[in-house]
Formats: structure tokens, sequence, C-alpha cells
């Protein structure tokens, strides 16, 4: 196909070579390839480069064939330069030529033109002096003419590094590459440095002696390191305050005449009872103020000379210590911080008046979980044991007071080999310290099956749901073999197909109902369970509440065991003693190991009856009870009462361990029920479980 100068032809640009500053062609129609060289008019060539980047076609003007190849234009241009004969001679001077241009708003289209060209005549790079002058010439006339936006930016890109590293040295390019600044930098003096800084627009903080420090571990010793170096005063918020170690720094240092203020809370923790006796740092110079529900505080900082602080989430507790994840900040001159908490610290000293000495009482908190505070004591009760301070013996028989069943209690008990002594006790402080504990054990029972049932409830629901969404699968499953077996559009090998695809979508949902049928059966069975099981805890607490109304009676001595009930039903208490003899009212007295054990109390026998009856077995006092096994048994001996069945308590009280009730129920005349087994010795007693 032969072109026509000035054809107009549509082209696709097959191929950009930069350094040529030209384009391979195509007509779309012909296929016929050919040329799109720029010899001036470099404005024209980012249009072609972004429609070959986006693979687009464009009108080009056909102009001249050069050894038979097509030479196409972007634009008709005036100023199209003539082919030359072959025959032209044509001086080179290879001498060096300076061409003066001027620049001005007054021709806006010719600068632009001008400035194109001179930017593209850089070419990929810039990589000598030449390029460099006429890329520093460009930056000044687009500072007045802004011909092109983000040249600074271009120049950059397209510069080698000693080009990039001149530009930065000539103050023309606000930015340099992050090797090149760390170069520049190695290089340069203090004075040279801030100017890079300043170039980069960077503002480095000034320079401070702040130290701050921060601790995760061994937070006491660090406490008790800054409070001893007090040398004036010591300011201390803390929530809460029970450990000894930093209360005896703090003795020691008002000893010294350094003067201490204190804010904590007058609340359980501080002063339940167990704790520390602030009353004697009152007395050596503490100035104490006390904040009182509902405004406590729960700050934990210190302010030392007025120059140390030491903040964050640790109390000066053991607990804090031992048994938490704290933290610690140790702040030291740093001017602002410490100013900042003596405003807040003097803020509270004046909202909290000062104390003479610890407050008798604590303020009522109804949503306070005494339990927990009880189990917090508890344990500082203990760690204090561990540590040695106070009485240990002590420490561990006042945390089994508050919390009898607290593992960590009971572990050290263990530990530390601690037999509670009852001799100090009533019966009437054993039983109700028994009925409280064996009615804690029963509620706390309750919620947790409480909480399992409100689980399962949950569980049962999602399954519901699950099994109806199943349903409705499996009814448009039923819909969709329908509509397989009526498509008349389809051969009967894709019938098959379909059909097969419904058979195994119809039998994995069949199977996954039968599962969730399955696993509903299992969830009603189980919270049937949990409420019987809730209803028999229920029932046992009622009984024992109903039981504990009969004041208890017969014999104490070294050891002893009692029954109770609320109907005149005829019940038996048996116990088979070391020996293994029986007693009860058939044997009422066996002597074993020299200690007489007897039943003392025989109710509802005979023609007497009384609906608050009891029967008491025990070992005679002045002598430890005798070692070895015990196994305790009530029988229904005679029904003489209305009731269905009869439900009864049976408490034993060691002269040394822990006083424990138990609870039962009998139905039918002649029924025995096994109620405990335990191991007595000097030591005390140890209940089988």
């Amino acid at each position: 196909m032969e072109f026509q100068r000035q054809d107009k032809v549509v082209c696709r640009i097959l191929n950009y070579i930069p350094r040529e500053r030209s384009f391979e062609v195509e007509d779309v129609v012909s296929h016929t390839k050919g040329w799109v060289i720029f010899v001036n008019h470099y404005d024209d060539i980012p249009p072609m480069k972004e429609a070959y980047n986006n693979h687009e076609t464009l009108p080009l003007f056909f102009d001249r064939y050069e050894n038979g190849v097509p030479i196409f234009a972007y634009k008709l241009y005036k100023d199209r330069p003539q082919k030359m004969s072959e025959n032209t001679d044509v001086e080179v001077d290879n001498s060096d030529l300076t061409i003066k241009m001027s620049f001005s708003n007054l021709n806006l289209e010719f600068s632009t033109q001008v400035f194109n060209a001179l930017f593209n005549s850089l070419g990929e790079s810039i990589d000598t002096e030449e390029k460099y002058n006429i890329a520093k010439q460009l930056l000044l006339i687009n500072r007045k003419l802004k011909v092109r936006k983000g040249l600074s930016k271009d120049l950059f890109k397209i510069s080698n590094a000693t080009f990039q590293t001149k530009f930065w040295n000539d103050g023309l390019l606000p930015y340099f590459s992050n090797i090149g600044i760390k170069k520049t930098w190695e290089s340069s003096d203090e004075e040279g440095r801030e100017s890079i800084l300043q170039r980069l627009g960077i503002i480095l903080p000034k320079t401070s002696n702040t130290q701050l420090e921060c601790f995760f571990e061994g937070i006491e010793e660090v406490v008790l390191k800054n409070i001893i170096s007090a040398q004036t005063s010591i300011k201390a918020c803390m929530a809460w305050f029970t450990n000894f170690n930093i209360f005896k720094a703090l003795r020691h240092k008002l000893k010294e005449g350094v003067e201490i203020v204190m804010i904590t809370n007058n609340d359980l923790i501080n002063n339940g009872g167990y704790c520390l006796n602030l009353n004697e740092l009152i007395d050596k110079g503490l100035k104490l103020h006390l904040a009182e529900y509902p405004d406590l505080i729960h700050h934990k900082f210190c302010i030392i000379d007025g120059k140390v602080v030491m903040t964050g989430s640790y109390n000066w507790t053991f607990f804090s210590e031992n048994i938490n994840r704290e933290n610690m900040i140790v702040i030291k001159d740093d001017p602002s911080a410490i100013e900042s908490y003596n405003a807040e610290f003097e803020l509270l000293v004046g909202k909290y008046g000062q104390v003479s000495q610890m407050p008798e009482n604590v303020p009522e908190r109804p949503e306070y979980d005494r339990s927990s505070f009880k189990q917090y004591i508890s344990e500082e009760l203990v760690l204090r044991s561990k540590k040695r301070i106070g009485n240990i013996k002590e420490n561990i028989v006042r945390a089994k007071a508050l919390s009898p069943n607290y593992e960590p209690v009971l572990q050290a008990i263990s530990a530390f080999h601690i037999v509670e002594d009852n001799s100090s006790l009533t019966v009437e402080q054993m039983e109700s310290t028994a009925n409280n504990n064996a009615i804690a054990e029963r509620r706390l029972h309750i919620a947790n099956l409480n909480q399992r049932q409100e689980n399962l409830n949950e569980q049962r629901e999602s399954l519901e749901h699950e099994s109806v969404r199943i349903q409705q699968q499996q009814e448009e499953v039923t819909e969709q073999a329908l509509h397989i077996a009526k498509n008349g559009d389809i051969t009967e090998a894709e019938r098959e197909r379909r059909q097969e695809s419904v058979r195994v979508q119809s039998k994995e949902l069949a199977a996954r109902q039968k599962q969730i049928a399955t696993r509903i059966s299992q969830v009603i069975s189980e919270s049937s369970t949990i409420e019987q099981s809730v209803n028999t805890a229920e029932a046992e607490i009622n009984v024992i509440q109903n039981t504990s109304q009969i004041a208890t009676e017969g014999g104490r001595g070294s050891l002893k065991i009692n029954l109770k009930w609320n109907t005149y039903d005829d019940l038996d208490l048996h116990v088979f003693d070391p020996d293994g003899f029986e007693i009860y009212y058939g044997e009422k007295q066996h002597q074993c190991q020299e200690v007489l054990g007897q039943l003392d109390i025989d109710a509802n026998a005979g023609s007497s009856h009384t609906r608050t009856p009891q029967e008491n077995i025990f070992w005679e006092d002045g002598k430890n009870a005798p070692v070895g096994h015990y196994r305790v048994s009530v029988v229904y001996f005679s029904k003489k009462d209305t009731f269905n069945s009869v439900p009864f308590t049976v408490t034993v009280y060691p002269g040394k361990g822990e006083s424990k009730v138990f609870t039962g129920i009998v139905y039918n005349a002649k029924d025995r029920r096994e109620i405990i087994e335990f191991d007595y010795s000097e030591k005390g007693i140890s209940y089988k479980e």
C-alpha cells in the first residue's frame, strides 16, 4: 500500500527507542510498519509515550519514505526538514558552540517548545557536565515560567549519583537520596550537619538529663533502694499498702527524720483487720491521708526528695510482688514530670483530710466482692509466712479462717504442716464455720452449673437454628431433583450427573441433620442432669440451714460426730472406730487405744418423739482421739412420720483440723447411707474424698 504525503493513518505504537527519540509504528489497516523520528518538536514525545504505555492507537500523518520505509509525523509541521541529497557535502565544526536564548511570557508557546526541546535533549540520564548545565538552566527558567510541574523530581530521577550530589551541594534541589545523605552526613562537621537538618526540615529535640528506667521484675528491691536513698521527703500515693518490707523501710526513714506523707484507701485491704499497723507509723511521724468509698484512689506513685518519681501498676503489696504481672517506671531529673506528679499529690492532700489514727471501721461498699477481698488478704498472709514475716502458723490459720477452701491456702497448710487446734473454739463456732463453708461450696457449685446451663442453652439454640437451615436446604435439594427430572433441555448423561450431585448433597444434609439431632438430645439430657444437680445442691443448703437451727448437744471430747434431722422418724448414727468396732445404739461404748468412745444421745427411739432430733458420738476429753481410720454411716431404723424422705446432716468436730458438715437423705426403713471416711492422727483429721 502506497501512502501520499499528509495522509492521515491510524497506527499502533510498537516500540519506543528513547536515545534515538523515535517510535516504531504500524498501520492498523495494512499492517505496514514505519517510524516516527523526532528531530525537534520534542514536546510531542510525551503524548506518544502515553499512548505507547496505554496500548492506544494514534492518528499520524505520512511524511515521506526513507529507503522504502514510511516515516510518519505526530503533527503537520511547517518547519519539516527537507530530505538532503546524497551528494550534499556537510561541513561539521567540532569546536565548542554557545547558543544564547531568551525566554519570555510574551511568547509562552515558543518558550515551552524550546524548554521541552532542551529537556528532551537530556535523554535518559544526566551524566555529563553539559547536561548538568542545561538542567541547571531549566530549573532557573522553570522557577519563573512554571513550564513543567515536578521538574525537580524528574531531573533528580534521571541524574546519576555524581550529579545528584552536585544538585544537593549546589542547593538546587531540596532533597537527596538516603545513601547520599548518609555519606554527606558522615563527611560533614557539626555546622554542616546542622545545615543538612535545616534543609531536610528536621528539628531534633533538645538534649535532656532525664533518666528513665522500666522494671518488670524485682520491683520491691527497686522501691526499697529509692526509699532508703531519701534524704528529705517521701510522698507516696498508693492504692494498697500491705508489704511489710516497705513498711519497715518507711519506719526506718521516719526515725532518721525524713518527712513522709502518704495517701491511701481506707478499705478492707488496707484496714480489714489483717493489715499493717499504720498507727505505728503515724506515731513515728507519718502524715496519713485516707480516701474512702465511694471516692477511692487507684494511683501508684511515689516522689523521693522532689527529684525521683516511681510510678506504674505496682502496689506496695506482697501480692503485686509475687503473684501479679506488674510494671514500674523510675523517672529522674525531669522537672516537668515531677512538677505534674507533685501537683496531683498536693491536690489529693487537700481533698482527703489527715487522720491521727486508722479508723476502726471501713465504709460499706454494696457492690464490693468480699470473697475476692478475702482471697487477696489470704494470699498476702500466705506470702508473709513464706517470707517468715510474723508468726507462720498464726498467718496460715488467719488465712484459713478467711478462705477455708482457697487452693493456695490449702497448699500452704500442707507445706507448713499446719494443724488447727480447735481447743479454744466452742462447738457453736466450729459448727458455724462448717455450715458457712458447706453452703458457700454449694453456692459456688450452683453458680458453675448455671453458667454451664447457659452455655448449653446457647448451644441448643444454635443447633436448632442450624437444623432449620438444613431443613430448608433439604427442601431446595428436593425441588432441584424434581427440576432435573423434568428438564428436557439436557442430555441423559448430564441429567444423571446432576442427579448424582443432588443425591450426594441430600445424603450429606441428612447425615448432618442426624448429627444435630443427636447433639440436641445430648444437650437436653445434660441440661436435665444439671437442673437436677442444682435442685440437689439447693435442697442440701436448705437441709444445712434447717438443721443448724437445732442446738447441738452431747459430749464433745477430742472428737465429736453429730447427726441431725427434722422429722419424727428414727435415724441411727453408726461409727466404725480404728479397731473396726461399730459404735451405735446396740453397742454404745467402746474403748480404743485406751480412749473411750460412746453414743450419748439416741433420739426418737422408743416412744419419745421430736422434730429436732440428733444423735451424738464422742471420744472422751483429755486424751487425743484414737489414731487410725474411721467410717461414718446413717441408718433409717424406723419410719414414724408422714414424709417420703428424710434429709439429714452429719457434722464432724475434730480436736485438731477442719470441722465439716455432710448431707444425706434416706427414703425407706432399714436404708443405710455411707457418709464419710477419715483418718485421725496426732496432727489432726484428714478426710477421704
